[in-house]
C-alpha cells in the first residue's frame, strides 16, 4: 500500500494551494499545529473520500469532479478515510506570511468558489484567483495546464474550455 502524500504550497499574494493522495483504506487527520483546518474548498480529481471530526458521529463523503464548500470544518481538526484511490486539491485563502517565508496569520476574508466548465466571457470586480483543475481550457488566448492560475480583481475572462477543461472560480465575498 503506498502511503497517503499530501503536500501545500503558497500561491500568489492572497492564497494556498493543498493537494492529497490516497490509496483506498488510507486514513489521514487535518491537525494543523492545533489550530484546526484552513481549507474551505475542495475539489476530487477522481475517487472519493470520507471526511468529517474526529469522535463526531457525522461525516461526509466527497465525490471527484465537483468543487466541495467544507467552510464548516474551518478551524476544525478532521479525519479522512479514502474509500477509492482518491486526489484531492484544496483551497486555502488569505494566508499572510512573513519576509523569511513563514506563516503569520490568516485573513478574515470570505471567499466564494464555483467551477466554470462552459464558454463564455467572466467579468470580475472583486478580489479572485482563477485556478485550472482539469484539460487544457483556453483563457484569454492561453492554454492553460492544471494548476495554473490568475489573482486578479476588476478584470474580464474570455474563457473557452474546449472539451475537457475545468477551472475554479474564487471571489471574496
Amino acid at each position: 500500500m503506498i502511503p497517503t502524500l499530501r503536500y501545500i504550497t503558497k500561491c500568489g499574494e492572497t492564497w494556498m494551494a493543498s493537494a492529497v493522495q490516497g490509496c483506498k483504506g488510507n486514513l489521514g487527520l487535518d491537525q494543523k499545529s492545533g489550530k484546526g483546518r484552513k481549507i474551505i474548498y475542495q475539489y476530487l480529481f477522481y475517487g472519493s473520500m470520507k471526511i468529517g471530526e474526529p469522535f463526531s458521529t457525522s461525516s461526509e463523503i466527497l465525490n471527484a469532479g465537483k468543487l466541495i464548500d467544507v467552510k464548516h470544518l474551518l478551524g476544525k481538526n478532521v479525519h479522512y478515510e479514502f474509500l477509492e484511490d482518491t486526489y484531492a486539491f484544496g483551497f486555502t485563502p488569505g494566508v499572510i506570511t512573513a519576509e523569511n517565508g513563514e506563516r503569520e496569520g490568516d485573513s478574515t476574508d470570505d471567499w466564494d468558489g464555483k467551477l466554470i466548465t462552459k464558454n463564455g466571457v467572466v467579468k470580475i470586480e472583486k478580489k479572485s484567483v482563477l485556478v485550472c483543475l482539469e484539460g487544457s481550457p483556453v483563457v484569454n488566448g492561453k492554454t492553460l495546464t492544471r494548476y495554473d492560475y490568475n489573482e486578479s480583481t476588476n478584470k474580464t475572462y474570455t474563457i473557452d474550455v474546449k472539451t475537457n477543461g475545468v477551472l475554479a472560480l474564487f471571489t471574496v465575498i
